[in-house]
């Protein structure tokens, strides 16, 4: 769906006229306007207006209306909500009938009268009516009409009570209209984590304020220039946008961009952002805001590839998407670079949290407030601003320092200026030294305003060739730019390793080289952007494998062991085996170095067998040996204990374990007579022993004894001890160990 670029008519009106009317309406009105009291914000009970013409009534109950309300998904973010009916012939300037002001009743019988300040036509059935709410001197009153369907906003403040209401009026995929309030602390995070590090890469040809926007500008071979107090906005969404906001999106993106608007005019910003076109994408939302971001900004992804057409076609300076993941309230790219003039905006967001004008704040490079965000790029000057005992916040502002300070602030429609004042007593609203967002706009408009000329909004770009697939070394080339004279290419990089070298040209037809560095990772891909047409690099795996060893072997019996893989960071492997008596006992895929560990079975065969482990790659060769004849069985007794130690680990001081049995196994041919059993160590007295082996027990070949012990710590650290058994073999030796503990 296309936005008609048709120059707009404001309906202006004067203020003696205004004067008069008021007047006039006032002498037959037995209302009055709602007063504020204290927070949460109280409205006083009005009688209907008997001159002020109404814009909304009760919605007509229907059985598929309530079916449809009931359908409605609950947002956080809105308190209460009921079904309206708006009678836009009170709106529209075009109907005759548009009076200087309107009624409005809000909730609990309230009612507030909304004056006109100006009405902004677009063209026919498109519209925006601009007023206050009489009696509220922080108001304002934004009703954004587009074909019948509406996206209002009405707030209330009061600063010198600190209370503040906002309204919606909007209408639904159904063509239904609904009064919603607004609950402020409803509204998700602003930003994913991390969004503070967000910045367009440095090679993307971003702009300073060293150097004036102009003359960047200029530099690059603009034909026409824009001149700065235009910002061109394309706003494209996603399939669950469609089907959740259905016909009223159009009046709910104009109401982000006039919401915007009024911001901009409140902080002392001389641009105004002119929507230029709008568009459905073939695009389910990936859950992710960052995903979509760089999905959003890549043009040859296979994700949105048509947004960078559209955004030249259009001569869209930034580009926003809508989506309905309700996780966060949006994320943009911190600026100015033409390359990531992008955003992807919440839509439950865009005008009620101010989100939408957040978001291309850092297009224009507008930082959070230094609470927040302390770092001094691109501006030092350029952060939002928080003042906890006023309890407000501006535009760029989070409310975490507020929360520090044990209260909430709310954020008001005002970026940061130190030169204007806001509240009762009045504050300064930034600060010259670390916040004054209206200078970062004002000063970058320019350049902003031209990352798409509209002057020249008919170039077209051809790349040839359009992508190049390298190997893994360094590798350079050159690409060949076609399009009209004077048509600035606003080159940009995704990647750090794929620049754009020197001798390239910056407008009209011309040669892009481009240096790709060697890649020791992973096969890799990324793009440069000549005039919103991508050029695509794909460069192979660099990856190499190395083994701390090739081979191993082991006795007839098998055995386990392992080998360290070294490789790069990400780089991709798999181990595996080529016989079944060889596995892999720990991960058999991952990335980057490590170490594989493998067992190989007894062999029974009368043949030496091998096998081969492949391991990224890499061949690691195990040989094991073929088995033997059985020995005789020796004619001499041996003492065989079945464990070599018992560790009881922790217990606690004072207590017994349970007993632990080890067995003392003749595996000779004679008879083993046991002469001893001998405490020794450290800890002896902590171990107590039991069992059917003693002194004096003879074995016959096979036969066994058990010694078991048990464990009573007398101190809170660790206690050891050994068994010695002295037989008519060789002697052996049991270790016994464990921790007292306290607890």
């Amino acid at each position: 769906m296309k936005i008609s670029t048709t120059a707009r008519t404001d309906w202006s009106f004067a203020t003696t006229l205004l004067a008069i009317a008021a007047v006039l309406l006032l002498l037959p009105f037995s209302g009055r306007a709602a007063t504020l009291a204290t927070a949460p914000m109280q409205l006083a009970q009005a009688a209907a207006p008997e001159a002020v013409p109404m814009l909304l009534a009760p919605a007509p109950v229907t059985a598929a209306g309530r079916a449809t309300a009931k359908a409605q998904p609950v947002e956080r973010s809105v308190a209460r909500a009921r079904g309206v009916a708006v009678d836009f012939t009170q709106l529209d300037p075009r109907s005759g009938r548009t009076p200087f002001a309107i009624g409005v009743e809000l909730f609990d019988g309230v009612i507030v009268t909304l004056d006109l300040e100006r009405i902004e036509q677009r063209r026919a059935g498109n519209f925006t009516w601009n007023g206050r709410v009489r009696g509220y001197d922080g108001s304002q009153a934004i009703l954004t009409v587009v074909d019948g369907r509406i996206a209002g906003t009405i707030t209330l403040s009061d600063p010198a009570a600190r209370t503040t209401a906002t309204y919606q009026i909007q209408s639904g995929a159904d063509g239904a209209h609904a009064l919603r309030q607004l609950n402020p602390s409803g509204f998700p995070s602003d930003h994913p984590a991390g969004s503070e590090g967000l910045h367009a890469p440095a090679h993307s040809n971003s702009l300073s304020l060293g150097t004036s926007g102009r003359d960047v500008a200029l530099k690059a071979g603009t034909a026409a220039p824009d001149t700065g107090t235009t910002i061109d906005v394309m706003v494209v969404y996603s399939r669950q946008t469609a089907a959740a906001a259905g016909t009223a999106i159009d009046a709910q993106i104009q109401q982000a961009i006039d919401s915007a608007n009024a911001a901009y005019a409140n902080s002392g910003i001389a641009t105004r952002l002119n929507l230029v076109h709008v568009e459905a994408m073939a695009y389910d939302e990936s859950g992710d805001f960052n995903t979509d971001l760089d999905r959003l900004t890549s043009g040859s992804d296979g994700y949105m590839d048509n947004v960078a057409t559209l955004r030249n076609t259009h001569a869209a300076d930034l580009v926003s998407l809508f989506i309905e993941n309700g996780q966060y309230c949006g994320l943009a790219w911190i600026g100015p670079s033409a390359g990531y003039g992008f955003s992807v905006i919440n839509r439950g967001c865009a005008s009620g949290n101010l989100t939408f004008a957040h978001e291309l704040g850092h297009n224009f490079g507008a930082l959070h407030d230094p609470y927040v965000d302390p770092g001094t790029s691109p501006y030092a000057f350029g952060h939002g601003y928080a003042v906890p005992s006023a309890q407000w916040r501006t535009v760029m502002a989070y409310n975490n320092a507020c929360t520090a300070a044990g209260t909430s602030c709310t954020r008001i429609p005002y970026f940061s200026n130190p030169n204007l004042a806001y509240g009762s007593p009045a504050q300064p609203l930034g600060s010259a030294s670390t916040s004054d967002n209206a200078r970062v706009h004002n000063q970058n408009a320019y350049a902003v305003a031209n990352f798409r000329s509209s002057g020249t909004s008919g170039c077209g770009f051809t790349l040839s060739p359009s992508s190049v697939s390298v190997g893994a070394t360094a590798a350079s080339g050159s690409v060949g730019v076609t399009t009209g004279a004077g048509c600035a290419w606003g080159t940009a990089s995704s990647a750090s390793w794929l620049t754009v070298a020197s001798g390239s040209g910056t407008s009209g037809p011309g040669t892009l080289n481009y240096a790709v560095a060697g890649n020791t990772g992973p096969a890799r891909s990324g793009k440069i952007t000549v005039g919103g047409v991508a050029f695509s690099v794909a460069q192979a795996s660099g990856c190499s494998y190395a083994l701390s060893s090739t081979s191993t072997s082991f006795a007839s019996n098998g055995g386990s062991g392992s080998v360290t893989l070294t490789t790069g960071a990400g780089c991709a492997w798999t181990a595996s085996s080529s016989a079944s008596w060889l596995t892999v006992s720990s991960a058999k895929t991952g990335s980057g170095s490590t170490t594989v560990s493998f067992t190989a079975t007894a062999n029974t065969g009368t043949s030496v067998r091998s096998a081969n482990l492949s391991i990224g790659g890499a061949t690691f060769l195990v040989t094991e040996a073929a088995a033997t004849a059985s020995a005789p069985v020796p004619s001499a007794a041996i003492a065989t204990l079945s464990a070599a130690s018992i560790n009881f680990g922790n217990q606690r001081v004072g207590t017994t374990s349970a007993a632990r049995t080890v067995t003392l196994t003749n595996t000779g041919g004679g008879t083993l007579t046991i002469g001893s059993l001998t405490a020794g160590g450290s800890n002896p007295g902590d171990f107590a022993r039991s069992g059917t082996c003693a002194a004096t027990t003879a074995l016959t070949a096979g036969q066994s004894c058990t010694v078991q012990y048990s464990f009573t710590p007398a101190r809170s650290s660790n206690r050891s001890a050994t068994l010695t058994v002295v037989s008519n073999a060789a002697s052996v030796k049991l270790s016994l160990s464990g921790r007292g503990s306290r607890y």
